[in-house]
C-alpha cells in the first residue's frame, strides 16, 4: 500500500512512516496541504494520513479539494484524519466532513492498522470520545514502539520524542509570556502532539481543550491564562515519570 503522510511536525511524520514501512507499505511525506494536493494530483496513493492543523490550508480544506478533483479515483481516495483532539464533538465534525477514518495521536500501531484496513475496505470506524479517565502517564505507546522495532531502533526514537517534549514545553512558556492567543493556540497544538507521543494522556487532553478554547478567543483572557498555568504545572509534574521510565529502560537494556 502507498500512503501519503501530511503533517507539519517532522517527528509525527517519522513515527507514522516508521510504522508503515515496518508493515511493508510505502510512505511519502509532506508538511503542508498545498504540497499534498500536488502529490495527489501527480501520483497514485492508496490512502492519505492527514493532520487537521496545518500551515496554510487546514486538513478540512485539503479534504474538500480532494473530493472536488475531477478524476473519480483521486476524489474517492481514502483519507484518514490524524488528530490529538478526539472529543466526540470533533470526531462528529470529521465524520460529517467526509473523512474515512480517524487516527488519534499519538499514532498507535494497532489503531493505524485497523483504520487503514477499514478505510481501504470502505468501512466506517466508530467514533471515540477519547476523554474518559485519562491517566497521567501511560507508557503503552512507547512500549509498542519497542515491541515493533526492537530496542536498538526504538530507543533513539524514544529519546527524540522526549527531547521534542522539552522543546514544546519551552514554546508554551514563551507563548504564555507573549499574551498572543494565536501563538498560544499553535504552541498548545504542538505540545499536545509531543505529550501524546510520550504517553502523557491527561496533559494531552488538557492541551487539546486549551487549543479549542484559544481557537475561538480573540485575546488571552484570564481564564485562558489560568488554564495555561495549570497545564504548565502539570507538565512539570509528569515529565519526571517519562524520564524514570526511559532511565529504567536504558538500565535494563530495554
Amino acid at each position: 500500500m502507498s500512503v501519503l503522510i501530511v503533517d507539519d511536525i517532522a517527528l509525527n511524520r517519522t513515527v507514522a512512516r516508521t510504522i508503515l514501512i515496518h508493515d511493508g507499505h510505502q510512505a511519502v511525506e509532506t508538511e503542508n496541504g498545498e504540497a499534498a494536493l500536488r502529490l495527489i494530483g501527480e501520483r497514485d496513493f492508496d490512502a492519505v494520513l492527514l493532520d487537521l492543523q496545518l500551515p496554510g490550508i487546514d486538513g478540512y480544506e485539503v479534504l474538500r479539494r480532494i473530493r472536488a478533483m475531477p478524476e473519480p479515483r483521486r476524489a474517492s481516495l481514502p483519507v484518514l484524519a490524524m488528530t490529538g483532539n478526539v472529543l466526540r464533538t470533533e470526531t462528529g465534525r470529521m465524520t460529517e466532513a467526509g473523512f474515512d477514518g480517524i487516527v488519534p495521536k499519538p499514532v498507535d500501531i494497532r489503531n493505524l492498522r485497523q483504520a487503514l484496513l477499514r478505510a481501504t475496505h470502505c468501512r466506517t470506524p466508530e467514533p471515540d470520545d477519547g476523554v474518559s479517565a485519562a491517566p497521567r502517564f501511560d507508557p503503552g505507546y512507547l512500549e509498542d514502539l519497542i515491541e515493533l522495532l526492537g530496542a536498538d531502533e526504538a530507543m533513539p526514537l524514544v529519546l527524540r520524542i522526549r527531547e521534542a517534549l522539552n522543546e514544546r514545553i519551552d514554546s508554551l512558556w514563551d507563548a504564555r509570556s507573549s499574551n498572543d492567543v494565536a501563538t498560544v493556540r499553535n504552541a498548545a497544538h504542538k505540545l499536545a502532539g509531543a505529550a501524546g507521543n510520550c504517553g502523557l494522556v491527561r496533559l494531552q487532553t488538557l492541551l487539546c481543550d486549551l487549543e479549542i478554547k484559544a481557537r475561538s478567543a480573540t485575546a488571552l483572557s484570564t481564564d485562558l491564562a489560568t488554564d495555561m498555568d495549570d497545564i504548565l504545572t502539570e507538565a512539570g509534574d509528569v515529565v519526571d515519570a517519562v524520564d524514570q521510565w526511559i532511565s529504567h529502560r536504558l538500565t535494563a537494556g530495554a
